[in-house]
């Protein structure tokens, strides 16, 4: 069975901190990235794809697509934007034991629950059930931070 070597919520994607913190974390040189908006927008694609080192193998796939080859995911660093398509995967049969959260940012439907994550009641109802099914999330916003657990709420 395939299973990522990491998990990473981080609406950003590929930026600096995950790069120079979390791709080290993985012994791979592969990231998969995991967002439905992203894998039908060539220009985005492209422009998240530039913030990749030129050694590293990115994969954009959509949630379904994701799902359809879970092989994908053996030894990589996975990331996506909302803790709603790790339930998906995790309900889609990709297994992991930890949800590394590391940036969501604010918006109108969101409210901060630690430091720069913010999250809707949506995306609170997706970790609580995450939860239950044994995934363990945690707040850590790079590698060197000690990871606080979420607590249900």
């Amino acid at each position: 069975m395939s299973v990522p070597a990491l998990v990473r919520v981080d609406d950003r994607l590929i930026h600096g901190q995950v790069v120079i913190s979390w791709l080290p974390q993985v012994s791979s040189n592969k990231i998969v990235i995991v967002d439905d908006k992203l894998a039908v927008d060539s220009f985005l694609a492209e422009v998240v794809l530039l913030a990749a080192p030129k050694n590293v193998e990115v994969k954009i796939v959509s949630t379904a697509e994701a799902i359809s080859d879970l092989s994908i995911f053996e030894n990589v660093l996975l990331l996506i934007k909302t803790p709603v398509t790790a339930l998906a995967l995790l309900k889609g049969g990709l297994r992991f034991n930890t949800l590394i959260i590391g940036g969501i940012g604010a918006r109108a439907d969101r409210e901060t629950i630690y430091r720069n994550i913010s999250v809707s009641k949506e995306e609170i109802e997706a970790l609580n059930e995450l939860s239950q099914a044994g995934v363990k999330p945690v707040f850590q916003i790079l590698s060197s931070d000690r990871p606080v657990e979420y607590h249900k709420s």
